[in-house]
């Protein structure tokens, strides 16, 4: 059997297949480096602190699930803050469902 480079199509080389690990310090140092631009970002986008702390703190507990399996993406910061994002808007969407939906439930 040969080891050969296989590309993940996210820009992760790993070798022979194996997954690129990556561990918990590594996760928290990027934390450290990055949480506090990711949240000033969407506290831009979205005006509401808490929504935008929780929308990071979320990217980041996927982040934990995600890249130990699938290895360090190319622009961790990039990929926390557009998580978050997409958190975000799932998180007013589904308060918006639940704004419209509660008064029907009370009939």
């Amino acid at each position: 059997m040969t080891d050969r480079s296989v590309g993940d199509g996210n820009g992760v080389d790993r070798v022979g297949g194996a997954p690129a690990g990556v561990d918990e310090a590594t996760i928290g140092q990027i934390f450290r480096e990055e949480s506090g631009r990711s949240v000033a970002t969407l506290i831009r986008v979205f005006g509401q602190i808490e929504i935008a702390e929780d929308a990071v703190q979320d990217a980041f507990a996927l982040a934990l699930r995600v890249w130990p399996r699938d290895g360090l993406p190319p622009n961790p910061g990039g990929w926390i803050t557009t998580t978050a994002r997409r958190c975000a808007i799932d998180r007013l969407r589904r308060d918006a469902m639940d704004t419209r939906t509660t008064p029907n439930l009370m009939i």
